[in-house]
């Protein structure tokens, strides 16, 4: 205990040091800078990460009440949200097979697997004959997920360069190669978890791809709230991946990823964001993708209305969740269901909508009002 002291004092430092950097450069001197971290933390419980995560130096101290952190509202997510529900959409294969069952478009699963079944005895498999033959069927371009993962952890993708071999992350492999590469993965990231699901790659639409989003796939995530009125489409936001990210993230701001708010009504893209370093959160407004050099602000997405109406028949699919948060892809084919969230990121909201959202959701997810599972007018 005493040998973990001091890293602990030294990450503290590390941290408030950052964090009254970034408040400085933001509103008034040092002493405004290191009273508002030190308030931050004492009266409202916004640690200094998020202090600049929010950018809490530049706003009135009457704004701070309304930013959520995602610890205090997970409970209330847990509340509202049966165990069943949550489990079925944290499960990616279950949610795939739900998604199958309920006719609502998804990205196709083309192999669904656990590498410790490959050191295992009397599984009854041959993993690598089954590996080989659905990597033989599948696209030249697939994506790799964990199972139950989250924030795209250990995510890859990898491209059929032709002789049998696959690229993924610059390296060539042969399928049994892959195979060890992914056990090896697997291992790195979450031993725990259940596995792999292996999904053709999705590209964007060509609109989307050629404007704001040329290497990976990007995604809406659409908030929606189930009572007994029926299906409220809350809260929109874009996330916009860059450079050669595999996925759009944004990890506070450390993938180097865009947030935009969306506007509900039009389908239209609004103010964009970003993070001028990946080691601490230096949140900016951004105008233009710097891949392509396009403006953001006014980008209206395709097939807005068909997303829209995805997302309300998901729900109506899981009346077990009251709050949603998906995911959702938009192609040249229409709008796909990518993921959907029990336990969604309230900090990519608070940070592309620029605004914090306590009397939006709270009021909703309160103990009394309709949870989810009650009879619903839809």
């Amino acid at each position: 205990m005493q040998d973990e002291q001091p890293m602990v004092l030294r990450r503290l430092a590390h941290d408030y040091y950052h964090a009254i950097a970034s408040a400085c450069g933001q509103k008034g001197g040092l002493l405004t800078a290191t009273w508002s971290v030190v308030i931050a933390r004492l009266c409202y419980d916004i640690g200094p990460r998020y202090h600049s995560l929010f950018q809490l130096g530049s706003r009135s101290r009457t704004q701070w009440p309304e930013y959520l952190i995602d610890d205090s509202l997970k409970p209330l997510l847990k509340n509202v949200n049966s165990e069943p529900a949550r489990a079925l959409v944290r499960d990616k294969l279950l949610f795939y097979r739900h998604c199958l069952e309920h006719q609502l478009t998804t990205i196709p699963v083309i192999y669904a697997f656990d590498p410790r079944d490959i050191d295992a005895a009397n599984t009854g498999k041959d993993l690598a004959g089954e590996f080989s033959n659905a990597l033989d069927n599948a696209g030249d371009n697939i994506f790799f997920k964990l199972i139950d993962g989250s924030w795209g952890e250990g995510a890859f993708s990898a491209s059929r360069i032709g002789n049998g071999l696959w690229q993924v992350e610059g390296s060539n492999f042969e399928p049994l190669e892959l195979l060890a590469f992914c056990k090896r993965r697997h291992e790195e990231t979450d031993p725990d978890s259940k596995g792999w699901i292996v999904q053709s790659r999705i590209d964007n639409h060509q609109d989307i791809k050629a404007a704001l989003s040329p290497v990976a796939l990007s995604t809406v995530r659409i908030v929606t709230i189930i009572d007994q009125n029926g299906i409220e489409i809350l809260l929109a936001v874009a996330r916009l991946p860059t450079g050669q990210n595999n996925t759009d993230n944004f990890a506070h701001g450390s993938s180097g990823n865009l947030v935009a708010a969306m506007d509900i009504d039009s389908g239209q893209i609004g103010q964009a964001w970003t993070s001028l370093s990946g080691r601490w959160p230096k949140i900016v407004p951004i105008d233009k993708h710097p891949d392509t050099g396009v403006s953001i602000s006014g980008h209206r997405l395709p097939d807005w209305e068909d997303a829209l109406d995805l997302v309300r028949c998901a729900h109506r699919s899981l009346p077990g969740l009251k709050a949603v948060g998906w995911d959702i892809a938009f192609t040249d084919n229409g709008p796909i269901i990518v993921e959907a969230n029990g336990q969604f990121d309230v900090d990519l909201l608070q940070v592309a909508l620029n605004q914090g959202l306590a009397s939006i959701l709270l009021p909703r997810l309160a103990p009394g009002t309709p949870t989810a599972g009650e009879p619903l007018q839809l």
